[in-house]
């Protein structure tokens, strides 16, 4: 028995000490993914119960939780892993997230997909398809979708991509048990899971299979990794790919100039970053996919006032004005509101200060009280209105979700000084 499983029994007679656990049990690694707010926590409590380690990964200050329950003899390990829009090495989260599956290799993924937005949420389970590895899609919030008249074939759209879906109702239970039975017949393989990756057209495919051709040359490399998602992740310009190649494929040179070859040419046929049209054809594919399986019923005429305002906020013109407007708007509110608020704080601890220096006698103790209490803690107080409004600002943005809006239309800007579009928020800080 490793190091690991010794460790693995420990946490669970801990965890689980009302069960005896015998010799040789079978232990079923299953990893949880989504997008924030897809209600993985709740699936993930649902499925784990009161079992639950939380911690760190190594190196990073990203959260793990972990829990273990036991199924029919075998040990089932659920690993949650953070909430990610994307494969793509733009966050620390995303490493995390694609690093554990490519290293840690689960038996399964259950990708946890928002029913009322599966078109946002299906592009990060096709980016976890792309990897290679067996997965279960969970339709979550089916009950929210059924009411605003989004049904979805969940087995037509299984049989579209290849890959189980199960319907789920995390807030209430519904479909857990379902969800876990799928997921455990895919990790021991009486389930097909992933048995395909979409076609990209003819231009994308011509260039991804001429990159293959060139990893296969390492035969220690390709071992390894799925080649077919490194080659993807290359023409996205993607550097954590890059920098695998570079540390660990022995003909790294080649590889890379066959690579920027296929981008010129994709950018040339398209007119586009190649990494925009790797995007767009997954949104494509996308697009087709619930066309077949998802019917939306309108039940009386209802306005969208969500869709209309996105229509504006991520318009690719007025977007970024309409960013700099709202920062303008938050710095006026907080300067303006917590100046006089600021000031007043600063008037009361001088008058303060000025009644003790008359009613003391000069020596260290009105020295202390006066200039060292007063005015200390006075001149931290003076900042606490422009930090609380700054702050209630940036809450009202989080609360009415254009924070995530705001992360989409600047992630182009800031992508010329190599960062991701949530770099705007202590851009945004550091500038007031």
């Amino acid at each position: 028995m490793n190091d690991r499983e010794q460790q693995l029994r420990h946490r669970v007679r801990r965890r689980l000490g009302r069960h005896e656990y015998g010799h040789g049990q079978e232990t079923i690694r299953i990893a949880l993914a989504g997008n924030p707010n897809s209600g993985k926590t709740s699936i993930f409590n649902a499925l784990t119960g009161q079992r639950q380690h939380i911690g760190n990964y190594p190196g990073v200050t990203v959260e793990k939780k972990s829990g273990v329950i036991s199924v029919d003899g075998k040990l089932i390990e659920f690993i949650d892993l953070p909430g990610t829009y994307s494969l793509t090495a733009y966050s620390l989260e995303e490493v995390v997230s694609r690093d554990f599956v490519l290293n840690e290799k689960p038996d399964v993924i259950i990708d946890i997909l928002d029913s009322t937005n599966l078109e946002r949420h299906l592009y990060l389970l096709l980016q976890f398809q792309e990897l290679g590895v067996p997965i279960v899609g969970a339709l979550n919030m089916t009950d929210e979708a059924e009411e605003k008249g989004i049904f979805i074939n969940s087995e037509q759209l299984g049989t579209i991509l290849g890959i189980p879906f199960v319907k789920t109702v995390g807030s209430t239970g519904s479909g857990i048990n379902a969800l876990l039975d799928t997921a455990l017949k895919v990790a021991k393989g009486e389930l097909l899971s992933n048995k395909r990756h979409l076609n990209y057209g003819k231009q994308v495919e011509l260039a991804h299979n001429a990159i293959i051709d060139t990893l296969e040359m390492d035969s220690s490399f390709k071992q390894h990794y799925a080649l077919h998602w490194i080659a993807i992740k290359l023409l996205e310009k993607d550097q954590d790919a890059i920098r695998k190649i570079k540390a660990e494929h022995k003909f790294a040179e080649m590889v890379l100039q066959a690579n920027q070859e296929w981008q010129a040419r994709l950018e040339k046929h398209f007119q586009e970053d190649s990494e925009v049209v790797i995007g767009e054809q997954r949104y494509a594919y996308i697009h087709g996919a619930l066309k077949e399986t998802v019917t939306q019923i309108r039940r009386r005429p209802v306005v969208d006032i969500t869709e209309n305002i996105d229509r504006i906020v991520l318009n690719r013109y007025l977007g970024i004005p309409i960013f700099f407007a709202v920062m303008f708007l938050i710095y006026q509110m907080t300067f303006a509101l917590g100046n006089p608020l600021s000031n007043g704080i600063s008037i009361l601890f001088t008058r303060l200060s000025l009644f003790l220096s008359d009613i003391l006698p000069v020596g260290p103790l009105q020295d202390l009280l006066t200039n060292g209490i007063i005015n200390g803690v006075g001149g931290v107080l003076t900042f606490l209105p422009l930090v609380i409004l700054l702050f209630l600002g940036l809450s009202f943005l989080e609360d009415t979700g254009y924070m995530a809006r705001a992360a989409f239309v600047m992630d182009k800007f800031f992508h010329i000084f190599g960062l991701h579009g949530r770099s705007f928020i202590p851009f945004m800080i550091s500038t007031g």
